[in-house]
């Protein structure tokens, strides 16, 4: 049985997803590297294409890493082992910009795998919001000039040009003071600056003139998650729930989920998970976390279903199978005789075991790279080990290398048509 994932850091790393390009400028040479890989993907979990990172060392000589994901959304980054804090910031065009810091005291020298996964929040809705609510002005008059500046103020800001935007909007509050869009506006633009005090303060002006403006409510959640006052974000995370949920507040209560965690508090974490997959069922972050999380704590119904409604979404989902097949080994009573001793093959089987044991540990934490070598040690081995085909079937799957996926799912089954993974193995092999 392989033991519940318990390492705080290690299950972190694990809720996020980053990206590399080539041509960026090399690094410092280092004596030893570890790899950062993983998907960028939206709020609906559809992967990203074409999104930027970049990753630069907190302490010490600036070490600054970029890179581009591919097609489906991947990225594959190295990373100094030595140097163990870095700041990250992940950019794709229509999308807001994504910043933290990454942790990773983990890491050791040599060959080391770390998963990181990003969720970028759209950046449409800001744009698309600041243009209607400017038509939304229409119910009365504006005085002066003030709807040309502010239309003129959306597309420069809906362009990228902050600069410009905000001295337009500025000019259409001379003229029309109560314009509430345009507060909205210079609020969004100070929170995209990391300015977060002037954000809250003009969204507050907002929220004066309008209480139940949605836009402005986000704005002040984002800002006191910056300023990182996690009661006041709390309080305005639970009026927006209220007010009614979207993929977007999903996103937001996702991230102040990680943050929780990252701080060590686990109930909250739970249930700001539950919250983000209540909000949008299809973000399937929130239900691996909530999945992993439910694991450790010994919840193994709970971590059942959320493996459940992740298959059912995704049926190759690696952390759904996982957590699948440690619930369903765990239910055993009492458990399968090994399969080595059915086979006889004795300590060549138990050194394979105890690598095949480690291997599964490294596939749930998110490194892949360093499962599969231990994964084929252990076949070197004992050829005949079942449950290190299935992990390395489990492996190819992700790795998008369907024929061999196939080629270790039909040896397991071969070996051990009756283990507890055995239905799984079959389910599998009928999508591939």
């Amino acid at each position: 049985m392989k033991k519940p994932l318990t390492a705080q850091k290690t299950f972190l790393l694990g809720l996020a997803t980053v990206v590399l390009v080539a041509g960026a400028a090399p690094p410092p040479a280092v004596a030893a590297l570890a790899t950062l890989w993983g998907q960028v993907t939206d709020s609906s979990g559809a992967p990203l294409a074409g999104a930027e990172v970049e990753v630069v060392t907190l302490k010490g000589p600036p070490l600054t890493s970029r890179a581009e994901t591919n097609g489906e959304g991947e990225y594959r980054l190295p990373l100094p082992a030595q140097k163990y804090d870095f700041r990250y910031t992940v950019r794709k065009e229509g999308y807001q910009v994504l910043e933290g810091s990454l942790e990773t005291g983990l890491l050791r020298t040599g060959d080391t795998s770390i998963k990181q996964n990003f969720v970028l929040q759209s950046g449409e809705g800001a744009g698309q919001s600041l243009s209607q609510l400017a038509s939304d002005e229409g119910d009365r008059e504006l005085h002066g000039s003030a709807r040309a500046l502010y239309n003129d103020a959306a597309t420069k800001f809906n362009a990228g040009d902050l600069e410009g935007a905000e001295k337009s909007f500025r000019r259409a509050l001379r003229d029309e003071p109560t314009l509430t869009a345009a507060h909205v506006a210079l609020a969004e633009i100070h929170l995209r600056r990391h300015e977060a005090k002037q954000a809250l303060e003009e969204a507050g002006k907002a929220l004066e003139q309008r209480p139940d403006d949605h836009h402005a409510l986000e704005i002040q959640h984002d800002a006191y998650i910056q300023l990182d006052q996690q009661e006041e974000a709390s309080r305005i995370r639970d009026l927006l729930i209220a007010s009614g949920g979207s993929p977007a507040l999903a996103v937001r209560v996702f991230n102040e989920a990680v943050e929780s965690l990252k701080g060590g508090d686990l109930d909250q974490a739970i249930e700001l998970f539950e919250q983000a997959a209540g909000l949008d069922p299809e973000l399937l972050q929130a239900r691996e976390a909530l999945a992993k999380l439910q694991m450790r704590r010994g919840d193994y119904d709970a971590a059942f279903e959320q493996a459940e409604k992740i298959l059912a979404e995704d049926p190759l989902n690696p952390v759904g199978q996982g957590v699948y097949e440690d619930v369903e080994r765990i239910r055993q009573a009492p458990p399968s005789p090994p399969a080595a001793a059915a086979t006889g093959r004795g300590g060549q089987a138990s050194a394979a075991d105890e690598l095949v044991h480690q291997a599964s540990d490294l596939l749930d934490q998110g490194e892949p790279e360093q499962a599969r070598g231990l994964l084929e040690k252990a076949l070197g081995t004992d050829a005949k080990n079942p449950t290190a085909h299935y992990l390395l079937g489990r492996y190819y799957i992700g790795a998008g290398d369907n024929d061999q996926a196939r080629q270790h799912l039909e040896r397991f089954l071969e070996l051990d048509p009756k283990a507890p993974e055995a239905e799984r193995a079959r389910e599998l092999l009928a999508v591939l």
